[in-house]
């Protein structure tokens, strides 16, 4: 598995890790590819590794390896910045080199987990190009981590706000959503999540009991669901004939995987909507229970909607 422990990340930001084994695999990412192969075997004892405490102890840790694109650089004279398909092409070039020679050891790692660097859409060209080359393994967006305050005073320093935006914590939560969706673009779910550096420091103020989350950490939590609820139907119906709305739904536990049928509770509806031909909705409140503490939102709205012939 491979660890890496940066300070701060964010477009176009980033400090040298402080103590990492991923840390020469950056150093080959971006400066030396002749250590390609040391890396390699590195990365192979690693995987090795976990998939003997997989074995032996029945757990479920996946080895994951983390790198940064890079595409802005701090010379001694200042920020520079680095055409981003070159940057690009060494990568892939790194990654197609452990790709081949880990086929021939342990087998390639279960996720890679590329720094947030360049603008959105940079960002999730390079994943999609990654994951049509390594279609079975996953990906994630490490080290994002927006600021909730702050003026943007140099173009390179933030490529996704022009110069003189003032960061805010509901620009903070726009950008948290930004990062989500273009993980979540990804083509054939391949792209399975955010990480944030340094989250409570970043989301938060304070520490232990006497921290205080800022209103813009409420997107990681609305944006996990503990269910997949069948959320809409279709009712055809005659006019002045009432509409036969289905008592039942289905539902998917996403922590379980399994599938179960759940009651309805439909709203009222007046007779009006359905005495001549048209289209109207009726909202519904499916009975999802039994799925567990934890973070997420029970998804429980149903939508009908009824077309009058």
């Amino acid at each position: 598995m491979i660890k890496e422990v940066c300070d701060h990340a964010a477009p176009g930001r980033h400090r040298e890790p402080r103590s990492s084994a991923a840390t020469s695999v950056r150093q080959t990412a971006l400066a030396d590819d002749d250590h390609v192969p040391s890396s390699g075997i590195r990365v192979d004892a690693g995987n090795r590794a976990i998939k003997q405490v997989n074995a032996t102890r029945g757990t479920h840790i996946q080895g994951m390896l983390h790198f940064a694109f890079k595409v802005i650089e701090r010379a001694p004279t200042g920020k520079v910045v680095r055409d981003p398909n070159q940057a690009f092409a060494k990568v892939m070039t790194l990654v197609n080199t452990f790709s081949g020679d880990l086929s021939n050891m342990s087998g390639m790692v279960d996720r890679i987990g590329p720094d947030w660097h360049g603008s959105y859409a940079v960002v999730q060209r390079n994943l999609v190009e990654i994951a049509k080359v390594l279609p079975g393994v996953k990906l994630n967006i490490a080290e994002m981590s927006p600021p909730s305050s702050g003026r943007v005073t140099d173009a390179l320093s933030d490529p996704n706000h022009p110069v003189g935006f003032t960061h805010t914590v509901q620009s903070q939560g726009g950008d948290t959503m930004a990062a989500m969706k273009t993980i979540n673009d990804i083509p054939d779910n391949a792209g399975t999540g955010v990480w944030p550096w340094a989250g409570t420091s970043v989301f938060g103020t304070g520490s232990g009991a006497n921290g205080t989350l800022r209103a813009s950490f409420k997107v990681w939590n609305d944006a996990f669901a503990k269910n997949v609820v069948e959320s809409h139907v279709f009712a055809p119906t005659r006019a002045r004939v009432a509409p036969a709305l289905p008592t039942t739904v289905r539902s998917l536990d996403l922590r379980t995987g399994v599938r179960s049928t759940v009651k309805v509770t439909w709203s009222a509806i007046n007779p009006e909507s359905y005495a001549t031909p048209g289209t109207f909705t009726v909202n519904g409140t499916a009975n999802v229970t039994s799925l567990g503490s934890g973070k997420g939102t029970t998804m429980t709205a149903v939508k009908a909607t009824v077309e009058v012939t």
